[in-house]
């Protein structure tokens, strides 16, 4: 099983791969594909989502051990 920090590698990876395929394309056989001029497409926020999720819960996860009084509170 892939620990929380592979994880958050791995998504960040791909992140930055699908944001570098929007602002400058990439070559696929003999064809110039991507390259939006930097707008970001549907796929790339897709992509996002994971990663947005894992460092949500991994910034909640800190806040409680910074503030473990808060714990009942919520």
């Amino acid at each position: 099983m892939m620990g929380e920090t592979e994880l958050v590698v791995t998504q960040a990876r791909a992140l930055v791969a699908a944001v570098t395929a929007d602002d400058s394309g990439m070559m696929l056989g003999n064809q110039w594909v991507g390259g939006n001029g930097g707008l970001l497409s549907r796929e790339t926020l897709r992509v996002a989502d994971p990663l947005r999720l894992a460092l949500d819960a991994h910034d909640q996860c800190f806040a409680k051990l910074a503030n473990p009084s808060r714990e009942g509170a919520e």
